[in-house]
């Protein structure tokens, strides 16, 4: 393969063998670090060899694969020549040269000279020209014939050799299994006498764990915090798991703390699942939260999780009602097993999330964290200390909608506050940071910057949101979605539900809300075309605006998306693009941008319409557009008389006087 990062520079990957596993993780074969692990997942994709050909398969990766740019769901086959890309804006993968002879390794000089290092093998560079053999094309047909009639022979004295092999390990373990002892444990009863017991298979420990969690039921926090403490040291006291070779498949994912629902005050709603093909969960009170899955707490709600080693992780969401900036409303995250040494080992994908200090007995906790290829260790003393992390992302205004790889994605930003104390360790450099800091990294600064004190703690850093008729209209909505998701067992759809039938216009706004939270964009696309509520349309818009700015690959995955899943042609879809992002100052300064603008509210095309208007009305002063009468979904004569009006306001060439940033939403 010739391997081409989105950054940096390509090189060339030779593998000998019948399978190839491809990811970030260090045990694969092909294993991408840095500038090439971009858009990668730690298991991505995996290529099968065989004599029957070559077969590529994406392991359930969260953005995908493509060959020759289109997105597999399935075991394909894989040709020389083919492109295969790892996420819309990962590493290129092109195959130069295939052998599928049947197991027959090829031994190359360029492979004796290959250099590997972590799991990366680079080709040395090529020697010089030397002597060409040729063979005859009856020669290379005889020959061909004769591999054909050895292979089948093989295959044949294989697949007899592996059904024997089958059946004997089959009537092996009956054999075992009927002589097997039961296995047994000496405990006390409540007498004080001793008896046999069986042993607690796995299911029955779950089931016992579940229900020493259920006890923590009614308590306050300390009491539950004492709780967990206990069973964390019970669980500290058991036999330690052997270590598994590297060759063992991934681990399943475990059990590492449990979610605690508020007893009193605002709802919280916390979703898992553990891969983006399955639907959402929404854990109730003392559920248990797993290694490796998918944690997300939709905008507005906080949820907070009790880890089993006693530090605290609130995943902390929030709506523009309550906090306009930074854009952070969903929170997703993953944790993972932690090192010997880690009390938190996860990765922040979006959102905001608030780390805090419980163990007992007290002691340091020492979280690691993960984001956009950074790593960070964060240190937290006592329990009088809190650390929030926030990571939001922002497309600038000068970077418009690109379809070619290798252009300016959306700013991506990380802040850290500390409340109490706190040690930032990052890379080789430590930080002590003190009550009131901030630390801030952006991808477009390779240096962090900070700690800086501030005067108070940030705005929403609170308990208490300010009472407007907005926010106060969002909160009644964040209750009665929150008692919706109890009734329904699918999320999806009870979410759809209140977006398309809800009364109020507070539950339909949030419907959209939470759409997005859950990557459900087709439906959020619907929403942004809903000939109903204009509310719903408005808030599509902004939604799908920040949905794009989370990752560079979300950008062409809802423009796939739009072709694939919604019907719009690749024209009707660029425009949506196009619209998505903020106009440029250049283009707020020239005419023509207004002229296209009001062009679009006569578009065949609805969703195109609101985005059009959606510009418009943030472009242009309020008491100039209050009397015009449009409607997106009127028919098309009806909206004529709309769209003369928008005319006027350029007559002879002139641009509106301009407006101040306005709000999101309509």
């Amino acid at each position: 393969m010739h391997v081409t990062p989105a950054t940096g520079a390509p090189f060339k990957f030779e593998h000998h063998g019948p399978n190839l596993r491809i990811g970030r993780d260090p045990e694969s074969e092909l294993t991408l670090e840095g500038d090439a692990s971009q858009s990668v997942s730690w298991n991505h994709a995996r290529v099968e060899i065989s004599s029957a050909g070559a077969y590529l398969t994406d392991l359930k990766s969260t953005n995908g694969t493509f060959v020759n740019d289109k997105r597999i769901h399935e075991r394909v086959p894989l040709h020389q020549g083919d492109v295969v890309q790892l996420g819309h804006t990962g590493p290129k993968l092109r195959v130069t040269e295939l052998d599928v002879d049947g197991g027959r390794e090829r031994h190359s000089p360029q492979a004796a000279g290959q250099q590997r290092r972590g799991g990366v093998a680079v080709a040395s560079p090529p020697a010089a020209a030397g002597t060409t053999t040729v063979i005859t094309k009856s020669l290379a047909a005889t020959r061909g014939m004769l591999d054909a009639v050895q292979r089948t022979q093989r295959n044949m004295l294989i697949g007899m050799s592996v059904v024997g092999i089958a059946i004997l390990a089959i009537v092996f373990v009956m054999l075992w299994r009927l002589s097997r002892p039961p296995i047994v444990q000496v405990v006390q009863d409540k007498n004080g006498d001793s008896k046999p017991a069986a042993v607690q298979s796995v299911d029955q420990k779950a089931a016992s764990a579940t229900s020493a969690e259920k006890s923590t039921n009614g308590k306050s926090d300390d009491e539950k915090t004492k709780v967990v403490a206990s069973n964390t040291a019970a669980t500290q006291q058991q036999p330690k798991e052997e270590k598994k070779p590297a060759s063992a498949p991934p681990a399943e994912p475990k059990p590492i703390g449990s979610y605690i629902a508020p007893q009193k005050g605002p709802p919280s709603i916390l979703l898992q699942r553990q891969h983006e093909t399955e639907p959402w969960a929404r854990l109730r009170d003392n559920d248990r939260t797993y290694t490796e899955n998918y944690l997300v707490s939709l905008p507005g709600y906080r949820s907070k999780i009790y880890l089993n080693s006693g530090v605290h992780l609130t995943l902390w969401g929030s709506l523009p009602e309550f906090s306009k900036f930074p854009p952070v409303y969903d929170t997703v995250v993953v944790l993972h097993e932690a090192a010997p040494g880690i009390d938190l080992d996860f990765t922040l994908e979006r959102g905001r999330v608030l780390l805090a200090n419980y163990k007992q007995p007290m002691g340091e906790a020492h979280i690691r964290v993960h984001f956009r290829h950074q790593t960070w260790d964060l240190t937290i003393p006592d329990n009088k200390s809190e650390v929030v992390l926030e990571l939001w992302g922002l497309y600038p205004r000068d970077v418009p909608f690109s379809k070619d790889p290798g252009g300016k994605g959306p700013l991506a930003a990380l802040g850290l506050f500390v409340k109490g104390q706190a040690l930032l360790k990052i890379g080789s450099q430590e930080y002590r940071l003190g009550d009131l800091s901030q630390f801030v990294w952006s991808n477009a600064n390779p240096n962090p910057m900070g700690p800086q004190t501030l005067p108070k703690l940030p705005d929403w850093w609170t308990d208490k949101v300010a009472h407007t008729r907005d926010a106060d209209d969002m909160m009644l909505g964040l209750i009665d979605l929150s008692q919706s998701l109890t009734k329904n067992t699918s999320v999806v759809d009870a979410v759809l539900t209140e977006t398309k039938e809800a009364k109020d216009i507070g539950n339909r706004k949030l419907g959209v809300w939470f759409l997005a939270a859950m990557d459900a964009i087709p439906d959020v696309v619907a929403a942004l075309e809903d000939r109903q509520y204009p509310e719903v349309r408005g808030t599509a818009a902004y939604v799908l605006r920040n949905w794009i700015s989370h990752s560079a690959d979300h950008d062409m995955e809802l423009y796939r998306t739009l072709q694939d899943k919604k019907g719009f042609s690749k024209e009707k879809a660029e425009i949506v693009m196009r619209l998505l992002h903020d106009l440029s100052d250049a283009e707020v300064a020239d005419p023509k941008t207004y002229e296209t603008l009001i062009g679009y509210l006569d578009h065949d095309n609805l969703a195109i319409r609101e985005l059009a208007l959606w510009h418009l009305v943030r472009l242009v002063p309020p008491d100039l557009i209050k009397t015009i009468m449009y409607d997106p979904t009127s028919d098309k004569e009806k909206r004529k008389a709309g769209i003369d009006q928008w005319k006027k306001l350029l007559a002879d060439g002139k641009l509106p006087p301009k407006r101040p940033q306005a709000p999101p939403g309509r």
